[in-house]
């Protein structure tokens, strides 16, 4: 260490000569006694401000079933070092390498992956020490998919120190901003999410290895799923599938063969179509809005083959008082559960706040099982009930 210093002061010592001050010139005699592995401010028994700024290149590779995403970001710290202040007219900033000067140990917590691509360090005439860094990290997140495919979800990348307790150092946001960059570049921008917001949040946790509580400076990038693509291929089909599915309601009762291949098929439609759904997700402890529209699409097409197996024995009973119930029951599926399906689709694309969608589902359907309670109850009482003369 000592021979790089005698070579800083050579190289001051032949540019002062020439007339001109150059970075090694300005530098080498802050770096004199200069000890890199203390912070500043330690003597005065003072934190050390320390401001964080990210510039974002692109949010990409967000993984829905791995819970992870990706980030290119410039990552900027800048505080302010005392034993760095020099003679404003030698220069506005010297640009100098990371490694001479003390730095903060500020990490990403919630990354598992991280590459750093380019960086340099700007020291200012007041002793301002600004460090860029360009990184691409990979890193975890906590995804709620109740809404799902019109899920909004908050994406955090967690900065706190690594070493430094809030005592000694203390993380802001650098004017409380978050930079994105305004041309980014046309693969850069993601097809599946689109950017709501962003916002900090700021909280001391217990680290280790520091021996206090650490200030943690946490970022939440606001991203709603683009649900044009699940639309076209998972939420028309099945609609399309469960239309289907009641036009066997106008196929003649006394024709099995028709009526029973064509539910049973759609039945199996809407399996494989719950099966493709469960690719786009992780295993969840909960079920998604999806994943309610896929069971209600199944039961729809399930219900027709429950129908047509009473109607059928009605129609073909020998007691002649069931044939009109039968053809009651088909008349009364084939005019409401094609409007029931139409009311369960708009409001599975309709509400997209949480619980909404599932709650008006559930309610029509409930009402609905009441009013075919209701009808069958009425005829049967209409087939089988003869008034008496008292009655009359």
């Amino acid at each position: 260490m000592g021979l790089n210093y005698l070579l800083i002061l050579l190289f001051s010592l032949f540019y002062t000569v020439r007339g001109r001050a150059s970075t090694s010139s300005i530098i080498a005699p802050l770096l004199v006694g200069y000890d890199k592995l203390s912070r500043p401010y330690l003597d005065d028994n003072k934190p050390v401000d320390v401001e964080l700024q990210y510039r974002v290149n692109r949010l990409y590779g967000i993984d829905s079933v791995a819970n992870m995403f990706s980030l290119d970001v410039f990552f900027r710290l800048r505080w302010k070092d005392p034993r760095l202040v020099y003679n404003a007219s030698l220069a506005k900033e010297i640009r100098i390498s990371p490694d001479l000067i003390w730095k903060p140990d500020v990490f990403i917590f919630n990354s598992i992956a991280q590459k750093t691509l380019a960086s340099f360090v700007a020291v200012f005439s007041d002793g301002t020490v600004y460090w860029p860094r360009q990184q691409l990290l990979n890193l975890t997140c906590k995804l709620d998919l109740h809404d799902f495919p019109f899920d909004v979800n908050e994406f955090p990348v967690d900065a706190r120190s690594f070493s430094y307790g809030f005592t000694e150092l203390v993380l802001r946001p650098f004017n409380n901003t978050v930079m994105l960059d305004p041309n980014p570049v046309p693969t850069y921008k993601s097809t599946l999410f689109s950017m709501v917001s962003t916002r900090f949040d700021s909280h001391d946790v217990l680290s280790l290895p520091a021996e206090e509580p650490v200030r943690t400076l946490t970022v939440y990038f606001t991203l709603q799923r683009q649900s044009k693509s699940y639309i076209l291929k998972y939420f028309c089909p099945l609609a399309f599938l469960v239309f289907l599915s009641t036009l066997s309601f106008f196929i003649d009762p006394k024709s099995p063969p028709a009526r029973v291949a064509s539910a049973v098929l759609l039945v199996l439609s809407a399996l494989s179509f719950n099966l493709s759904v469960g690719n786009e997700l992780p295993k969840l402890d909960y079920v998604t809005l999806i994943d309610w529209f896929v069971i209600a699409s199944f039961l729809c097409c399930l219900s027709t083959i429950v129908e047509y197996s009473v109607v059928n024995n009605m129609v073909y009973n020998q007691d002649k008082r069931f044939h009109s119930v039968g053809l009651g029951i088909d008349e009364f599926f084939r005019s409401t559960v094609p409007i029931l399906w139409l009311l369960i689709s708009l409001c599975a694309l309709g509400f997209y706040e949480r619980y909404s969608a599932r709650v008006a589902m559930v309610v029509m359907t409930l009402l609905w099982l009441a009013l075919m309670v209701t009808r069958v109850v009425f005829l049967f009482r209409a087939s089988f009930w003869k008034p008496t003369e008292a009655s009359k």
